[in-house]
């Protein structure tokens, strides 16, 4: 076996290995010129908040300077999520850059609004709108 095969192998064994972890939840990344949009799928638990955190601060770290965390298929938050939430916040302003939240919806809505998360980030209900938004993270 060449190194290549070797390396894409030890690849598809991680993400095997962080989808395993993750079953209440899915996270995928997709970077749109100076914004990351974070789409999360299912539940922001203990499992998938730090990976979620992760994926927030290697976006910004990245250059990005917007992280737009899209919460429309999201099923569920419980405290660990929302320090996760605010934990990615924190570190995306110590480098400049900001967090959004797009698209949270019915119980996800009013967690933001009765823990006052909405204080914290710029909340919108679309992903379009967060990333059209002139500057997000002044409030």
């Amino acid at each position: 076996m060449d190194r290549g095969a070797g390396s894409s192998h030890q690849h598809g064994e991680l993400n095997k290995a962080v989808s395993d972890k993750l079953k209440t939840a899915k996270i995928e990344v997709e970077r749109r010129n100076e914004v990351v949009v974070i789409r999360l799928e299912g539940e922001l638990d203990a499992l998938a908040g730090p990976a979620l955190e992760d994926a927030a601060n290697e976006a910004i770290a990245s250059g990005a300077r917007r992280c737009v965390i899209d919460l429309s298929e999201a099923t569920f938050i419980d405290s660990i999520g929302v320090g996760a939430l605010i934990r990615a916040h924190r570190s995306a302003a110590a480098r400049g850059g900001a967090v959004c939240i797009a698209g949270p919806s019915g119980m996800i809505a009013q967690l933001i609004e009765v823990t006052q998360l909405d204080r914290v980030f710029p909340v919108f209900s679309t992903v379009d709108e967060a990333e059209a938004a002139p500057n997000p993270g002044a409030q």
